[in-house]
Formats: structure tokens, sequence, C-alpha cells
């Protein structure tokens, strides 16, 4: 019998962490996440009914991010390619291997397609904001939109101590 391999809390972590934010990237997307939603549709209603749709889509949430985290526990998978294919069935041993192959590739394109659209639309968001707080042309805003982060991170993770020096 083979003997399963303990990882370690920052391991699983990872590993759930990125299934999560896949999900929350995939149900969310950037007009949620960074509330553009909230204030161009829900605003509209009111104080009390924006409070009722926010309480609505809280609950739709949590029930789906529930029954997912129950799949992948249920299913043991540690990947979005195994989450897919679990998800569609195309996991099981006597399963077409064709079918693997096609839903393995749409789900691939689906992936990285909504993770660029996320990005390009926080970027033109981020853009969109500066333009409107503070007079910066929107292309201009755009590069402290793709600049600024990333020299924050080669400065934070750098190496380990580099944050703190």
């Amino acid at each position: 019998m083979e003997e399963k391999k303990k990882r370690s809390f920052w391991e699983s972590f990872k590993i759930w962490f990125g299934l999560g934010a896949l999900m929350f990237g995939t149900y969310c997307g950037a007009n949620m996440a960074s509330g553009v939603y909230a204030t161009t549709y829900m605003v509209t209603f009111g104080g009390g009914w924006m409070w009722v749709c926010l309480a609505i889509f809280i609950a739709f949430m949590a029930f789906f991010c529930a029954v997912s985290l129950n799949f992948i526990r249920a299913y043991k998978v540690d990947n979005y390619n195994s989450y897919y294919l679990a998800l569609w069935g195309a996991d099981k041993p006597g399963t077409n291997p064709v079918v693997k192959v096609i839903v393995s590739i749409f789900f691939d394109v689906y992936t990285t397609l909504m993770g660029v659209v996320t990005v390009a639309a926080t970027i033109a968001l981020f853009a969109n904001l500066m333009e409107s707080l503070f007079n910066i042309p929107i292309g201009v805003g755009s590069i402290i939109a793709v600049v600024t982060p990333s020299k924050i991170w080669t400065w934070a993770f750098a190496s380990p101590g580099a944050a703190y020096e």
C-alpha cells in the first residue's frame, strides 16, 4: 500500500489559495472585485436595496464556494486542469482521450483568457480612476498600473529579508 505524503500547511495553503483565487476571479472578475459593479448598478437602487443585493450575492457566493471546496476535497484535485476534468466527468479511467484533450484545451484557453481579461480590466479601471481623480492621461495611468506592482514585487521578493532592509 502506498503511503500518503503529508503536506505542510504552507504547501496545502498554496494549492487551496490558487484554486480559490482561480474560482474567485472566474466568478467575480475585475469589476466585482474592484467595486465598479457595486457603484454602477447597486448604488442606483439606494442604500437599503443595495444591502439586500449584497446579501443575496454573498449567500450565492458562499454556497458556490462551499460546493467547490467540497468538490475539490472529494475529488482530491490540486490544479485547475484536474478540477475541470473532474467537474466534467472526464477524469475517469474509461473516458475517451479526445474528450479529455478537448476539455483540457478549452479550459486552458478559458482560464488564460479570463486572466488576461481580468488584468486588462483592472489596468483600464486603474487608468480611468487616475484620469478622473488626478487628470493623469489614461495611457500614463495604464503604464503606472503595470510598472508599480512589478517594482513593488521585485523589491519585496528579491530576497527573503529585502523588504525589511
